[in-house]
């Protein structure tokens, strides 16, 4: 029997909608219905990254965060890159970038990784993270799609708009709050304190968004 698909979707599948993954697959068994329907993740911006075609307006607010933050560049690639933004030059922010982005997904493996042991340790599991970023694709076994934001939502919106099948998708604390400005931290270039309570922040709307669907 093919199951239903409850599927979590964040931008680059990594740093939010797979934890939601393992929570949910997780509150499922919990709820004896893991035979029926299974847990998924994606993101909505995989291929664009991988490609690296993102918006160079996306790159610039990582290479911004990275700024701020002051221990990821050298003085001399921060120089550059601080006359490259003046200038609109996006030759030096397209080869630096990938600098800032390498740093920051390491950071957020290591806090994933942290909260994943914890986790399993809470619940006498043995969740593992899945090892490949998938793009959110429609897929007519989805019965629920829930991002972490509005433009989340916007773009998987768009990514369904012409396949013929039609999920609910919604912000996930969205749905579950119904406060309709309400989103998932973003921790990503941050810190550890904000990545886990994020994933705290997760732990408690994932089993709540089920309970709601299947009401």
């Amino acid at each position: 029997m093919t199951k239903q698909v409850i599927e979590f979707t964040c931008t680059g599948n990594h740093g939010r909608s797979e934890p939601c993954r393992i929570i949910s697959q997780y509150e499922l068994r919990l709820r004896g219905l893991d035979q029926k329907l299974e847990a998924a993740s994606s993101g909505t911006l995989v291929d664009v990254i991988a490609n690296g075609t993102a918006p160079i307006s996306d790159n610039i607010a990582c290479i911004q965060l990275a700024l701020d933050r002051g221990d990821v560049y050298t003085p001399e690639q921060a120089g550059i890159l601080y006359s490259a933004m003046i200038e609109n030059d996006d030759g030096p922010i397209n080869e630096l970038y990938s600098i800032c982005r390498n740093v920051f997904d390491r950071e957020e493996e290591e806090w994933r990784e942290e909260w994943l042991l914890e986790f399993n340790k809470r619940h006498g599991t043995v969740e593992c993270i899945k090892g490949t970023r998938d793009q959110t694709r429609p897929n007519p076994n989805v019965v629920a799609l829930f991002t972490m934001t509005q433009s989340n939502q916007k773009a998987a919106t768009e990514i369904y708009r012409l396949s013929g099948y039609d999920p609910l998708i919604e912000v996930l604390p969205v749905f579950v709050t119904g406060k309709r400005d309400s989103s998932v931290v973003n921790a990503f270039g941050t810190s550890n304190e904000r990545y886990q309570a994020m994933a705290a922040q997760l732990e408690e709307l994932v089993p709540r968004a089920i309970d709601l669907l299947l009401r």
